[in-house]
């Protein structure tokens, strides 16, 4: 299992929102991490613990996926969003939806 990252060196003008974020996807679903490793000093709980203080100390939220394709959607989902709001800020639009947006 060897998971993916999102880097912001192959965006072009990413937000500084994005910059500040940095969040991690993770090519794998929770129960694969979870899961025994082929190297015996590999221990899902402490790999698992070692991403939640990264999310918690750091605050670098990470992203499970089942698929490689479920990961690449959820990544342009992400990046559509992160663009959108700063879009609508940058714009003068705050970010906030009106009722009929959503």
């Amino acid at each position: 299992m060897k998971p993916s990252v999102a880097s912001q060196d192959s965006i072009p003008s990413v937000p500084n929102i994005l910059k500040v974020l940095n969040p991690l996807f993770l090519d794998a679903s929770l129960s694969e991490i979870k899961s025994p490793y082929s190297f015996p000093s590999a221990d899902p709980n402490r790999i698992l613990q070692s991403l939640l203080a990264v999310q918690t100390g750091l605050q670098i939220p990470f992203v499970c996926s089942e698929t490689n394709e479920l990961g690449e959607e959820l990544v342009a989902s992400y990046l559509y969003q992160v663009h959108l709001y700063h879009w609508l800020e940058q714009n003068g639009f705050g970010r906030a939806f009106s009722d009929q947006d959503l």
